[in-house]
């Protein structure tokens, strides 16, 4: 964005910082089963991934406070999240009070998210307002479909229907429905994981320095 001071002549856009593909990408079904063993998880469990520090911002209690509803639907899910923050506590003890510290896996920091995201089944954010978040960029690589709150960010890698759905943060049922929808079609997250491998190159490491050393190239 050119500022009312800026001295900027010419403004270039890149898509991000990059996802690096060779590491966070789709794998088989066996190596997937194979993988959430080394997790305690079976091949049945539906798992669900959300990326992110504990802050009040990236809103990890919109999916608590739908687990009732998940569990009723989906007897066999699991939810993990990935990172560290002040509210992790509030939020196990949020979970335990509703009787689902045995779904809710707290993961802390990782640095085998590849692993984390090839495991899963859907990855959700919640988030109340975002850049163009890594972690979403990460899990679409590896084939997940994304459940995104309508936020500057999701808006710039997700179609809805193609490779994602949006909520409204105010919508919370629709979230949860949505993950009830993706929980009882695996033909329609099959379809989606493919539109994904192929819709987050746009978002690669490659491309990310193609296009960078294009616009150097420019002024050399």
């Amino acid at each position: 964005m050119r500022t009312k001071n800026s001295r900027c002549r010419r403004l270039f856009h890149i898509d991000g910082v990059g996802v690096d593909v060779r590491r966070f990408h789709p794998v088989s079904v066996q190596e997937k089963n194979r993988r959430r063993e080394t997790f305690g998880f079976g091949t049945g469990d539906f798992i669900i991934l959300y990326t992110a520090e504990f802050t009040p911002n990236k809103n990890h209690a919109l999916i608590l406070q739908q687990i009732p509803r998940l569990r009723r639907s989906i007897p066999n899910i699991r939810i993990l999240f990935a990172g560290k923050g002040e509210l992790q506590e509030a939020c196990a003890e949020y979970a335990a009070g509703i009787y689902a510290a045995d779904i809710v896996h707290f993961l802390g920091y990782r640095n085998d998210m590849e692993i984390i995201c090839q495991i899963a089944d859907v990855y959700v954010s919640p988030s109340k307002r975002e850049g163009l978040a890594v972690s979403n960029l990460e899990a679409m690589a590896c084939g997940l479909p994304l459940i995104c709150s309508k936020i500057r960010g999701a808006i710039d890698i997700i179609t809805e229907g193609r490779n994602g759905f949006f909520f409204e943060l105010d919508e919370p049922d629709r979230m949860a429905g949505l993950i009830i929808t993706l929980y009882k079609s695996p033909e329609l997250r099959e379809t989606i994981s493919r539109y994904n491998a192929a819709d987050v190159q746009k978002f690669s490491v490659d491309t990310a320095i193609a296009n960078m050393a294009g616009i150097y190239k420019q002024f050399m």
